[in-house]
C-alpha cells in the first residue's frame, strides 16, 4: 500500500470529507518552484496556488502481469479550461511560448480539505513525465502524461569497451555485469589440487579489452565494471572448438573498480571429457570405483576417452588419480595402459598417505601409451584401464574416486609478435684539444629481437569465480540479514544492486525488498520451497544489452517476484506465492462488499492454463545455449474432470540466471502450481477514495460478500485470498481487478 500521511488515511474513510486532486507541471529546470499547479478548483496552498483549471484529470491505471511477471503504467490525459484571463493574464495555451513543458515531471497528489500542505510525500499517488504532445482550441488544453520509465530505464551494462587497443569487433560492447557463484563446484566433494583447474560450477564471459598490452607482455579481458568477489587463476578458460583449455600463466589484476584477466603465452591445459558408467569418471568425488585383488590374481578398471578435438601440439600429458580406502603393500602393484593395447604401461604409485596423484605419460621414448600418430592427429579413441597385480601374499585394493587426463598443448590458433629491444653501449674515449679535456662517447645502438606468442585474437575469456559483493547500503538497514561484500546471489536483492549501481536510483522501497528477500524468512523461499532464503542461488552473466525494466522483470519472473514503480517512482516488490502459502492474516485490507460496485466475477483465460512446465537453465555463454532441462506435469489439469482442461498446455522458460537442478525444479512445480487451474478474476468499483492507497501487488480479501452471488458455485468467504492486479484511480474513488491467488 501506499504511505499515505496520518491526516490523509482518516480523511478519506470518512463519509463527510471532500477529497480532490491537485497536480505539478514542472518546466524549464524543474526547480522547487518551476511548475504551475492545477486542480479542479482554485486551492490556495501556502507559498503554492493551483488553478481550478482541470475539467478531467483522466485515470490513473497501473497494472502487473498474474503470469508473466510485468508491469505497466498507463499514459493520463489531462484536460484543463483554456479560456482568456484564466491564468497569469491569459489563456493556459499561452504558456507553451515561454515554458519548456516537455520531458519534464508531473507529480499529483490526493489530498482533502484542510489538510495542508497539499504537496506532501504521504500524499503522493503518481508522478511521471509531460510527454509535450500537446493540442489545444479556444476553450480546451489536452497534455499527455506518461510514466517515468522513459526516464529511470535504460540500456544494461552501461559501460562499454573503447579502448582502441580492444579488438575491432569488442570496441562498442558492454563490459558484462556478474552476479552469483561460478566458482568451485561444492556439490561433488572435495576437490584435489591437483584437480583444481577442472570443476568451476560455470563460466562467466570477460571481455578482451587489450589484444596485447606491450608494457606487461599480456592479453588483457576486463570482468566487470565492479569488483569481484572472488577471482582465481585456476579457472580462466578459452572456448576452441567447442570445448573450454584452461589457460597458462594467467593474473589477476585490480583497475580502480574493477577486476582484470591478464595471461600470456600459447601453452594451454585440455581435460577432455572421459567415460565411465560405475563411479570412476563421473567428475564427482563422492563416488567411486573399487579395484580389488586377492593374492596371487589380477583385476582391472576401465573407461574410455572418447573422439577429442585436434586443438595443437601436445608437449605433455599427466594422468590424475584420486584414491581412497588404500589397502595392501607394495607401489607398484597399480598400472595405467591401453586396454587394446596392453605392451606399455605406467606405474601408478600411490599408498594410504598419498592419495592423490599426477602422474606423468610419456609422450616420447620407449615407453609411450599412446603413439607418435595419436599424439599427433589427437586420436586417443579408446579404451584405457588402471591394471592391478596384487602378487603372491598380500591383498590390495583402493577406490578410485576420480580420474582425468592432463593434456597440456601447444595452441595451433596463436599469432607471434616480434619486438626489438634496442641496448645502447657506451664507449667512453679521452682527447685533449687545446688545453680542452672532452669526453667522447659514440653510441653503439644493438637491436636484439624477441618473438612473443599469445593465443590468437579472441573476443572473450571465460573464468570460474564470484561475481558482485554487496556494498555499504546493505548495512544501513538490518532487515534483511546480509552484510556489505557477502556475494550477491539472492534475485531479490541482485535487482536492488541493479537498481543502485546500474541505474543510480536510491529511490527504493527498501522494507518491500527485504520482506522479499531477507535471509530468514524472505518470501520467495516459499516460491521454491526452501527453508531458508539463503538456498536459493542465482547466477548469470549480463553481457549482452538489454533494457533494464526488461532484464529486472526477466529476474522476476524466475523468482516469482513483481517489481513495479509505487506511485509511479518508487521501486518496489511483490512476490506471488503458491496458493497453499496464503491465509486470511496475510490480506492488507478486507474489503466491504456493501461499499462497493460489483461489475464482473470471471477467470483467467484458459489459454494462460499451463499444465506442464519446462525449465531449461545451466547457460553456456559461449555456445550461447542452456545445456540442461527438467519438466514437471499435472494430471489431474490435464484430465477431464471438473478442474481439468482435457489437453496438454506447454510452458517452456529460459531460466539462464539458474545453474542448479534443484532450483530449476523448484522453478518449474512454482508456475504449475500457480498456472495449472484458471483463478477467480474479480472487477469492482469503490464510489469513495477509502481504499485509493492499495496497489497492484497488495493482497486483500473480502467481508460481507452478497450469499446469493457464489463465485462459480462456491460461496464466498475471507478465506479466499487476491492480490491486486490493476488499480483505476480517480479523485473520488478507484476501480479494481482483483486475482485470486489462494484458499486458505
Amino acid at each position: 500500500m501506499l504511505s499515505f500521511s496520518d491526516a490523509l488515511k482518516d480523511g478519506v474513510v470518512a463519509k463527510n470529507t471532500h477529497c480532490f486532486w491537485v497536480i505539478k507541471l514542472y518546466y524549464n529546470a524543474e526547480g522547487s518552484s518551476d511548475f504551475i499547479g492545477l486542480s479542479d478548483a482554485n486551492r490556495d496552498d501556502g507559498a503554492d496556488f493551483y488553478h481550478g483549471l482541470i475539467t478531467d484529470f483522466g485515470n490513473f491505471v497501473q497494472s502487473i502481469d498474474y503470469f508473466e511477471f510485468t508491469s505497466s503504467i498507463s499514459n493520463m490525459t489531462l484536460k484543463a479550461v483554456n479560456s482568456p484571463n484564466t491564468i497569469n493574464g491569459g489563456r493556459l495555451s499561452d504558456l507553451l511560448s515561454t515554458l519548456n513543458f516537455g520531458n519534464r515531471k508531473w507529480e499529483l497528489f490526493q489530498c482533502i480539505q484542510g489538510a495542508t500542505p497539499y504537496d506532501t510525500a504521504g500524499n503522493l499517488i503518481a508522478q511521471g513525465i509531460i510527454a509535450g504532445d500537446f493540442t489545444y482550441n479556444r476553450n480546451e488544453v489536452v497534455l499527455q502524461l506518461i510514466d517515468n520509465s522513459g526516464l529511470l530505464h535504460k540500456d544494461l551494462p552501461t559501460n562499454t569497451v573503447t579502448s582502441t587497443d580492444a579488438p575491432e569487433e569488442n570496441i562498442g560492447k558492454p563490459i558484462p555485469m556478474q552476479y552469483g557463484d561460478f566458482h568451485d563446484n561444492p556439490n561433488i566433494g572435495t576437490i584435489p589440487s591437483n584437480f583444481d583447474k577442472i570443476f568451476p560450477l560455470g563460466k562467466f564471459p570477460a571481455i578482451i579489452t587489450n589484444t596485447w598490452d606491450d608494457t606487461n607482455n599480456v592479453v588483457v579481458a576486463q570482468c566487470d565494471s565492479q569488483r569481484m568477489h572472488t577471482t582465481d587463476t585456476d579457472l580462466v578458460f578459452q572456448y576452441q572448438q567447442n570445448v573450454y583449455p584452461n589457460l597458462g600463466s594467467v593474473a589477476f589484476a585490480t583497475s580502480g573498480t574493477t577486476d582484470l584477466i591478464r595471461f600470456s603465452g600459447a601453452s594451454n591445459i585440455y581435460y577432455p571429457l572421459l567415460k565411465n558408467t560405475s563411479g570412476l569418471a563421473d567428475r564427482t568425488f563422492q563416488t567411486g570405483q573399487e579395484l580389488s585383488a586377492s593374492a596371487g590374481s589380477t583385476a582391472t578398471i576401465q573407461f574410455d576417452i572418447p573422439k577429442q578435438p585436434k586443438l595443437g601440439v601436445i608437449t605433455d600429458i599427466n594422468l590424475l588419480c584420486s584414491f581412497n580406502n588404500f589397502i595392501g603393500s607394495g607401489q607398484d602393484a597399480f598400472t595405467f595402459r591401453d586396454a587394446n593395447n596392453t605392451g606399455n604401461s605406467v606405474n601408478v604409485t600411490f599408498s594410504d598417505s598419498n592419495l592423490e596423484q599426477s602422474i606423468n605419460i610419456p609422450i616420447s621414448g620407449g615407453i609411450q601409451i599412446f603413439s607418435d600418430d595419436e599424439l599427433r592427429d589427437w586420436s586417443f579413441e579408446s579404451t584405457y584401464e588402471f591394471f592391478l597385480d596384487a602378487g603372491a601374499s598380500v591383498n590390495v585394493s583402493a577406490i578410485f574416486k576420480e580420474v582425468a587426463l592432463e593434456i597440456t598443448y601447444f595452441a595451433e590458433q596463436n599469432y607471434t609478435q616480434t619486438f626489438e629491444d634496442i641496448n645502447v653501449k657506451t664507449n667512453v674515449t679521452e682527447s685533449f684539444l687545446a688545453h680542452d679535456r672532452r669526453v667522447m662517447i659514440p653510441r653503439q645502438v644493438i637491436k636484439k629481437k624477441r618473438e612473443i606468442t599469445s593465443p590468437a585474437t579472441i573476443q572473450y575469456v571465460y573464468f570460474g569465480g564470484k561475481g558482485r559483493k554487496f556494498g555499504s547500503w546493505v548495512d544501513a538497514r538490518t532487515d534483511n540479514g546480509y552484510d556489505e561484500d557477502d556475494l550477491i546471489e539472492n534475485p531479490i536483492f541482485i535487482v536492488e544492486d541493479i537498481i543502485r549501481t546500474e541505474l543510480g536510483s536510491t529511490d527504493i522501497n527498501t522494507s518491500s525488498f527485504d520482506v522479499s528477500g531477507n535471509t530468514s524468512n524472505g518470501l520467495i523461499k516459499n516460491v521454491f520451497d526452501e527453508d531458508n532464503t539463503t538456498d536459493i542461488k542465482f547466477a548469470f552473466s549480463q553481457n549482452k544489452f538489454i533494457n533494464s525494466k526488461n532484464l529486472i522483470e526477466n529476474i522476476g519472473s524466475l523468482c516469482g517476484t513483481f517489481f513495479f514503480l509505487s506511485a509511479g517512482k518508487t521501486f518496489k516488490t511483490a512476490t506471488l506465492q503458491k496458493d497453499a502459502d496464503y491465509d486470511n492474516n496475510d490480506a492488507v485490507v478486507t474489503i466491504d462488499y456493501d461499499m462497493i460496485t460489483l461489475d464482473s466475477i470471471g477467470l483467467t483465460p484458459i489459454n494462460a492454463v499451463r499444465n506442464s512446465v519446462s525449465v531449461e537453465y545451466d547457460y553456456d555463454y559461449a555456445k550461447k545455449q542452456t545445456k540442461e532441462i527438467v519438466t514437471v506435469t499435472d494430471s489431474t489439469s490435464q484430465g477431464t474432470t471438473v478442474n481439468g482442461v482435457n489437453q496438454t498446455l506447454k510452458l517452456e522458460l529460459e531460466a539462464d540466471k539458474i545453474i542448479d537442478t534443484t532450483t530449476a525444479t523448484a522453478l518449474a512445480n512454482y508456475y504449475k502450481d500457480i498456472s495449472k487451474d484458471r483463478k477467480l478474476v474479480i472487477m469492482f468499483d469503490v464510489p469513495t477514495p477509502k481504499h485509493n492507497a492499495l496497489e497492484v501487488g497488495d493482497i486483500i480479501n473480502f467481508t460481507n460478500w452478497d450469499s446469493d452471488i457464489k463465485l462459480f458455485g462456491s460461496s464466498m468467504t475471507e478465506n479466499f485470498i487476491f492480490i491486486v492486479t490493476q488499480t483505476t484511480k480517480r479523485p473520488d474513488g478507484c476501480e479494481f481487478v482483483v486475482t485470486e491467488v489462494g484458499r486458505s
